[in-house]
């Protein structure tokens, strides 16, 4: 479409381009008319246009009038840039390459988010997708397909989880675990069989690699945040504990959200409780009985 121009007396010409919003042309609109107007904008700056002009009826009108034009405001959610991007990209998929299902899916999933929970969904989307390379997944076409729908997403959003970790490990340099004194405990732990307890410090992976394995992007993930939480305040925290019996065999165990919240942080390394469990690793036997050496523990089964 060519550009118009009209001119004014005195002053040079200036185009009228076809999404140009004049007040004047919704003078007659109601309320119900505006709204949907609002709905099929075009971009986000001729929703910004058409706010302002129901703002701009409410403070001229009055009575039950004045009520409508307010409550249309309120309706007249303006969307965010990032989902003006997507919106875009969307009708772009749409229009010119409609199969492209998975990139589809994610950007329907990610639009009208707020900020963090955008963040949030795609941090969980890219841990599923670095685990299902982990596990040699057969459907390495399917992954394929979810990682070039979420690399579209990130590319738009300018979200980058590999950056938000790297960013974090940065913040979490100086970050240590904070054992909880006897007297402060929530489990009582260490006042739990003392003679039979031995205090040792190990890696998180070490701790991680003796007790069952657990998918942290769908298991406790509330109490994970929570920790980690705790964690960057410098606040106090029970120790994780392991069952050793007299075979270095680890029976029994609690603590691996909080082994994975520091793994997560960087923490390097966490105070863990042993307890000395005998041989069927139900009796209680001497700490001196305990390894010192935590490369001679094996992991629980």
């Amino acid at each position: 479409m060519s550009t118009q121009f009209r001119t004014r007396k005195n002053s040079r010409a200036y185009p009228i381009t076809p999404h140009t919003i004049h007040q004047s042309q919704y003078t007659t609109f109601t309320p119900a008319q505006l709204i949907d107007k609002f709905r099929w904008a075009d971009s986000r700056a001729e929703q910004i246009k058409l706010k302002r002009i129901a703002v701009s009826r409410a403070n001229k009108s009055s009575g039950e009038e004045r009520l409508k034009w307010k409550l249309a405001v309120e309706q007249m959610n303006v969307e965010s840039k990032t989902d003006e991007a997507i919106r875009h990209k969307l009708d772009d998929l749409y229009q010119h390459n409609s199969g492209a299902r998975d990139q589809i899916n994610t950007l329907e999933m990610a639009r009208g988010l707020e900020k963090k929970e955008l963040t949030d969904y795609i941090v969980r989307k890219y841990n599923a997708i670095e685990k299902s390379k982990e596990v040699n997944r057969p459907d390495k076409y399917e992954i394929a397909q979810e990682e070039e729908a979420l690399k579209l997403l990130m590319d738009i959003t300018k979200i980058h989880p590999a950056a938000i970790k790297q960013a974090e490990r940065r913040k979490a340099k100086q970050l240590t675990y904070i054992a909880a004194p006897k007297e402060r405990e929530t489990g009582a732990f260490q006042s739990w069989h003392p003679e039979s307890q031995k205090i040792v410090e190990m890696t998180p992976e070490q701790y991680l690699s003796l007790t069952p394995k657990a998918d942290f992007t769908t298991y406790n993930t509330k109490n994970l945040k929570t920790l980690k939480r705790k964690m960057r305040n410098h606040e106090e925290l029970d120790m994780p504990f392991l069952d050793v019996n007299n075979l270095n065999r680890v029976t029994s165990h609690e603590g691996r959200t909080r082994a994975q919240a520091a793994k997560e942080l960087g923490i390097k390394k966490i105070p863990v409780i042993l307890y000395a469990r005998g041989e069927d690793g139900r009796n209680w036997e001497p700490a001196s009985t305990l390894t010192t050496n935590i490369e001679w523990l094996r992991p629980q089964r």
